[in-house]
């Protein structure tokens, strides 16, 4: 189970956790985190779905692709000129274009000051990412994005495994993709409570000792920033 334990800390690491935070957040003991993360202890299914939970994903995304890629068929799908059309025709956002989008939600702030743009952000980013992952699954797109090449009658079922993984490939990179956006607005909503533009900000998991402790860096941070704010002020008097 070595190459679970490599995929849980791959996917741990994207969100910017470390081990304790996902034993936190997963609701089991450090040493066991570590422990199956370098694959010294085999998962039993009841941790596997704890983890999976933490991390927003299926039990199923923490077992790696086990087939290599084919000749010619290296990189992410999602570079591909086909796919990046298709996902544009679906509504998703470029690079840049996610970039200023995110810009814009900074505005959008209720009479509280609470990020109202960005929980709203947060909201669609799910909903696109659910979205495209559900037609990765429909035939119609995997015949589209994966066409099915002419082989003998021997290679049939061999073809039609290839373009399922393609499909459950190019549906891993579109919720890596999207964690890694959800990501940037939580830390910027972070940004926008220490400068005070908002009240409130994000995080994941749930709340505890962790998130405790970062609440408390946070507001210090803030202190110390309005603190130097108020003495460059009075100094240039």
């Amino acid at each position: 189970m070595a190459e679970v334990g490599a995929e849980i800390r791959r996917l741990r690491e994207a969100k910017g956790w470390s081990g304790a935070q996902l034993a936190v957040y997963a609701g089991m003991a450090p040493s066991a985190v570590s422990q199956i993360e370098t694959g010294k202890r085999n998962p039993n299914s009841g941790s596997l779905a704890k983890i999976a939970k933490a991390l927003e994903v299926e039990v199923r995304d923490l077992f790696p692709k086990v087939q290599a890629p084919l000749p010619l068929e290296d990189g992410k799908l999602m570079d591909r000129p086909e796919v990046q059309e298709w996902l544009r025709e679906q509504g998703h956002m470029d690079r840049d274009e996610f970039l200023s989008w995110a810009e814009d939600l900074e505005f959008e702030i209720s009479e509280d000051g609470l990020p109202e743009g960005i929980e709203r952000g947060m909201r669609e980013l799910r909903e696109m990412r659910d979205q495209l992952a559900a037609a990765t699954a429909k035939q119609a797109t995997q015949d589209a994005l994966f066409p099915r090449r002419d082989v003998p009658k021997g290679e049939k079922v061999k073809e039609l495994f290839r373009q399922k993984r393609f499909a459950w490939e190019l549906k891993w990179e579109i919720r890596h993709e999207y964690l890694a956006r959800e990501v940037a607005l939580v830390n910027y909503s972070r940004q926008l409570f220490v400068e005070g533009e908002i009240s409130d900000y994000f995080m994941y998991g749930p709340s505890g000792e962790h998130a405790r402790k970062r609440h408390q860096q946070m507001l210090d941070e803030k202190r110390r920033r309005a603190l130097v704010d108020s003495y460059a002020k009075a100094a240039a008097v």
